[in-house]
């Protein structure tokens, strides 16, 4: 087994890889040098996907996260406890 099978095979083990998506493109691939913006990240859709882009994203260029005061919350107070109860 030489070297490119060896890479082949370890791109079909790759979710993100382009090449794992013969008819496609991957999520990184997609979201490469992209600006994204995140309303709803405090619930649970939001959180699983901001960390989801985080993760699996390294190519994205900003991720802008929406956020409102809820339930006598400041922005910023909403936002620190986002990440310290992933």
């Amino acid at each position: 087994m030489g070297i490119s099978n060896l890479a082949r095979e370890s791109d079909q083990d790759d979710p993100n890889s382009d090449e794992a998506h013969p008819g496609g493109i991957s999520v990184e691939g997609f979201f490469a040098a992209s600006v994204v913006l995140i309303t709803g990240v405090t619930g649970f859709l939001g959180k699983a996907l901001l960390e989801k882009l985080l993760r699996a994203c390294p190519r994205i260029t900003t991720i802008y996260v929406l956020l409102r005061p809820k339930k006598n919350k400041s922005v910023e107070e909403r936002f620190r406890l986002l990440f310290e109860n992933p």
